[in-house]
C-alpha cells in the first residue's frame, strides 16, 4: 500500500495549514507559561487534529471536489484512498488524540470533546449555513480555553480576548481561502462567508484583521511587532484587489507570516 495517498490526505504535504493552526495554540502557551510537558502535549495535538480534520473534510465533500478545480485531484476524489480507509484513517487519529487528551486534567479533557465534535461538524455546515467559516474559527481558536484550563485552572478574561482575536483572524484568512472557490461553490450549492459576503468580503477581511490585531495590543502585545504584523494585512489586502484564484490562495498562505507575527509579538 502506498503512503503517498495518505499523506496528501492528511495534508502533510501542506503544512500550512499546521502552523496557521499552530499558532494560535503557541500564543496561549506563551502567554500562560506552559511547562514543556504541556506544550508538547498540545502541539502533538495540533498536528493530529489537523490531520484528523483534513480527513474528515475530504470525506465529507468526496462528492463535490471532483468538481472544484482546486480540489478535483485531492485523493479521494480521483480514488488513490477510498471512503471506507478515509473513516480508518480519521478513526486512528482520533484515537490518538484521545490518548493526547487523556494526559490532560479532566475539565481540559472535557473541552477537548467540544474540539473534536466541531472539528467533524465543520465541513458538514456547508450544506445548510451560509457562514461555515464561524464553525470553523470557534474550532481553531477552541484550543486557548483548553490551554488556559489545563495551565491555570481557569478561563480568564485574558483568554477570551485571545480567542476573539484568533476567531476574527481564522474567519478573515479562511474567508480568503472561500474566495478562490466561489465560481465553483456556487455551481455545486456550496455555501461560504465569501459568498455571502458578496462586494463587502475585502473591506470586512480587513476590519476583521484589524480587530484581531488590537485584541493582541489590548492583551499587551509588543507594538512594533503588531505594526509588522499590519503590513501583512494591507499586502493580503493589495493581493486580494487581482480577483484571481492564484491571488486569493497566495492571500491566504501569507497568513502563516500574520501569525508567526503576533505570536512574537507576544512572546516578547
Amino acid at each position: 500500500m502506498r503512503l503517498t495517498p495518505f499523506l496528501q490526505l492528511m495534508r502533510f504535504d501542506k503544512p500550512v495549514g499546521t502552523l496557521l493552526l499552530l499558532w494560535p495554540t503557541l500564543m496561549a502557551l506563551i502567554l500562560t507559561h506552559a511547562s514543556t510537558r504541556t506544550c508538547i502535549i498540545f502541539i502533538l495535538g495540533v498536528v493530529v487534529m489537523r490531520a484528523a480534520g483534513c480527513v474528515i473534510n475530504d470525506y465529507a465533500d468526496r462528492e463535490f471536489d471532483g468538481h472544484v478545480t482546486r480540489t478535483k485531484m485531492r485523493p479521494i476524489a480521483i480514488g488513490t484512498v477510498s471512503p471506507k480507509q478515509a473513516i480508518v484513517l480519521f478513526g486512528i487519529l482520533m484515537f490518538l488524540a484521545l490518548s493526547l487528551a487523556l494526559q490532560l486534567k479532566p475539565y481540559t479533557l472535557l473541552l477537548s470533546v467540544v474540539a473534536a465534535i466541531l472539528a467533524v461538524a465543520y465541513p458538514f455546515t456547508k450544506r445548510f449555513f451560509s457562514y461555515p467559516q464561524f464553525i470553523l474559527g470557534i474550532a481553531f481558536a477552541w484550543g486557548i480555553f483548553m490551554v488556559y484550563s489545563e495551565t491555570m485552572g481557569y478561563i480568564s478574561l485574558q483568554a477570551f480576548v485571545l480567542f476573539a482575536a484568533v476567531f476574527c483572524w481564522v474567519l478573515a484568512y479562511d474567508t480568503q481561502y472561500a474566495m478562490a472557490d466561489r465560481s465553483d461553490d456556487i455551481h455545486i450549492g456550496i455555501s461560504s462567508s465569501a459568498i455571502s459576503l458578496g462586494y463587502l468580503v475585502r473591506p470586512v477581511i480587513f476590519i476583521l484583521q484589524l480587530v484581531s490585531l488590537l485584541c493582541l495590543l489590548y492583551i499587551g502585545g509588543n507594538i512594533w511587532i503588531i505594526a509588522a504584523a499590519f503590513m501583512t494585512v494591507l499586502y493580503q489586502q493589495w493581493l486580494l484587489r487581482a480577483g484571481t484564484s492564484e491571488y486569493y490562495i497566495n492571500a491566504f498562505k501569507n497568513n502563516n507570516y500574520t501569525g508567526l507575527l503576533m505570536t512574537f509579538a507576544l512572546l516578547i
